[in-house]
Protein backbone atom coordinates (compact mmCIF):
# COMPACT_ATOMS: atom_id res chain seq x y z
CA UNK A 1 0.00 0.00 0.00
CA UNK A 2 1.71 3.40 -1.13
CA UNK A 3 0.60 5.53 1.64
CA UNK A 4 3.03 8.60 -0.02
CA UNK A 5 5.68 10.17 -2.61
CA UNK A 6 8.28 10.54 -0.09
CA UNK A 7 11.99 12.06 0.00
CA UNK A 8 14.49 10.75 2.36
CA UNK A 9 17.57 13.04 3.02
CA UNK A 10 20.45 12.95 5.65
CA UNK A 11 22.07 16.46 6.69
CA UNK A 12 24.47 17.28 8.87
CA UNK A 13 23.48 19.20 11.53
CA UNK A 14 26.34 19.81 13.95
CA UNK A 15 29.86 18.66 14.26
CA UNK A 16 29.82 14.77 13.79
CA UNK A 17 26.08 15.25 14.01
CA UNK A 18 23.77 13.91 11.14
CA UNK A 19 19.62 13.53 10.49
CA UNK A 20 17.50 11.58 8.37
CA UNK A 21 14.36 13.04 7.23
CA UNK A 22 11.51 11.68 5.92
CA UNK A 23 9.28 13.90 4.04
CA UNK A 24 5.79 13.54 2.09
CA UNK A 25 3.92 15.45 -0.48
CA UNK A 26 1.64 17.27 2.16
CA UNK A 27 3.66 16.02 5.41
CA UNK A 28 6.53 15.47 7.15
CA UNK A 29 6.47 11.64 8.27
CA UNK A 30 9.87 11.68 10.64
CA UNK A 31 12.98 13.58 11.17
CA UNK A 32 15.79 11.66 13.45
CA UNK A 33 19.25 11.43 14.27
CA UNK A 34 21.59 9.15 12.32
CA UNK A 35 22.79 7.14 15.12
CA UNK A 36 23.54 2.70 15.34
CA UNK A 37 20.26 2.01 16.92
CA UNK A 38 18.47 2.81 13.61
CA UNK A 39 19.85 -0.54 12.04
CA UNK A 40 19.63 0.05 8.46
CA UNK A 41 18.71 -2.84 6.31
CA UNK A 42 18.87 -1.95 2.74
CA UNK A 43 17.30 -5.00 0.13
CA UNK A 44 18.34 -3.83 -3.29
CA UNK A 45 16.12 -6.84 -4.89
CA UNK A 46 13.00 -5.03 -3.43
CA UNK A 47 14.00 -1.50 -3.75
CA UNK A 48 13.96 -0.91 -0.22
CA UNK A 49 14.93 0.07 3.21
CA UNK A 50 13.83 -0.82 6.55
CA UNK A 51 15.01 1.02 9.85
CA UNK A 52 14.17 1.66 13.27
CA UNK A 53 12.69 4.79 14.65
CA UNK A 54 12.60 5.60 18.04
CA UNK A 55 9.54 8.19 19.94
CA UNK A 56 10.33 10.76 22.57
CA UNK A 57 9.11 8.19 24.95
CA UNK A 58 10.73 5.31 23.91
CA UNK A 59 8.51 3.43 21.88
CA UNK A 60 10.41 1.83 18.81
CA UNK A 61 8.58 1.28 15.43
CA UNK A 62 10.44 -0.46 12.21
CA UNK A 63 9.71 2.17 9.31
CA UNK A 64 9.75 0.76 5.23
CA UNK A 65 10.60 3.05 2.35
CA UNK A 66 10.65 1.19 -1.03
CA UNK A 67 12.55 3.31 -3.85
CA UNK A 68 11.70 3.93 -7.64
CA UNK A 69 15.20 2.37 -8.42
CA UNK A 70 18.46 1.32 -7.76
CA UNK A 71 20.64 4.71 -7.94
CA UNK A 72 17.99 6.38 -5.61
CA UNK A 73 18.63 3.28 -3.23
CA UNK A 74 22.08 3.85 -3.69
CA UNK A 75 22.58 7.46 -2.88
CA UNK A 76 20.54 7.01 0.93
CA UNK A 77 22.64 4.62 1.44
CA UNK A 78 25.86 6.13 0.85
CA UNK A 79 24.60 9.39 2.68
CA UNK A 80 23.19 7.08 5.90
CA UNK A 81 26.76 5.11 5.90
CA UNK A 82 28.63 7.98 5.60
CA UNK A 83 26.99 9.67 8.18
CA UNK A 84 27.38 6.55 10.15
CA UNK A 85 30.36 6.68 9.95
CA UNK A 86 31.77 10.15 10.38
CA UNK A 87 29.72 10.34 13.82
CA UNK A 88 31.26 7.28 15.23
CA UNK A 89 35.36 8.04 13.93
CA UNK A 90 34.62 11.80 13.68
CA UNK A 91 36.98 11.80 10.31
CA UNK A 92 36.10 13.11 7.08
CA UNK A 93 34.72 10.67 4.65
CA UNK A 94 37.08 11.57 1.82
CA UNK A 95 40.38 11.85 4.41
CA UNK A 96 39.98 8.13 4.58
CA UNK A 97 41.40 5.57 2.43
CA UNK A 98 39.78 3.94 -0.81
CA UNK A 99 40.30 0.93 1.01
CA UNK A 100 38.87 1.50 4.27
CA UNK A 101 35.69 3.09 2.21
CA UNK A 102 34.91 -0.04 0.40
CA UNK A 103 35.70 -2.03 3.78
CA UNK A 104 32.38 -0.14 5.10
CA UNK A 105 30.37 0.04 1.94
CA UNK A 106 31.03 -3.50 1.46
CA UNK A 107 29.85 -4.41 5.05
CA UNK A 108 26.49 -2.65 4.15
CA UNK A 109 25.72 -5.15 1.40
CA UNK A 110 25.78 -8.34 3.34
Amino acid sequence: MLQDRSVATVSEVGRWEYWLQITGEEREWLGQPVVPDINPVFNFEYLSFIFNHYTEDGSACSWLLRFTDQETEERIQEGLIRASWKRLIEIKWTKSTDDVRQYILDGFQD
